[in-house]
């Protein structure tokens, strides 16, 4: 049996939708996938220190929990987060809104999470942002570049500095 399969008959994945359940698997499964991989690098003797199994919550701890864009919907400035069926059919709730910051395009969200810490809930906007970078570039300083026989890297400046770099 599968851990997909596995974990559909729990009742804390049913709280959630089907994409934000995934998510928290896939999380998880991101984490064991690193600890292999570091395990494997120890074994080797790339890194000196063994790595640490992922820490599982402790009983009656709370765990991020992340919401795709497809998921939400924007209502009256308003976020809807969707709860799953079982939140519905227990506690007749099946869904929440978050007020949108007034700073935030909803079209660029890509998926929000919601943080437990400190006995309080915070949440986080994923978004996309274009990141404009303009060098601050002197046009007085120059730099020349050589690749050699014996150097990899032989650089000169007009301001005084020069390297070379072995390979």
């Amino acid at each position: 049996m599968t851990w997909k399969r596995s974990t559909k008959r729990t009742t804390t994945i049913k709280f959630y939708i089907r994409s934000s359940a995934q998510q928290i698997l896939r999380t998880v499964a991101e984490s064991f996938r690193s600890y292999y991989g570091l395990i494997i690098a120890y074994s080797e003797g790339k890194i000196s220190e063994r790595p640490m199994i992922p820490n599982y919550r402790k009983k009656g701890g709370m765990a991020t929990v992340s919401y795709p864009f497809q998921a939400l919907k924007l209502k009256s400035n308003q976020i809807r987060v969707p709860l799953g069926n079982t939140c519905k059919r227990w506690f007749g709730l099946d869904c929440f809104y978050i007020h949108k910051p007034s700073n935030l395009n909803f079209a660029s969200l890509k998926e929000l999470r919601i943080l437990p810490r400190n006995r309080c809930f915070y949440y986080e906007f994923v978004y996309e942002k274009e990141v404009v970078v303009k060098p601050q570039l002197n046009q007085d300083n120059v730099l020349g570049i050589d690749h050699g026989v014996n150097n990899w890297l032989t650089c000169v400046s007009n301001v005084g500095t020069s390297a070379g770099y072995r390979w």
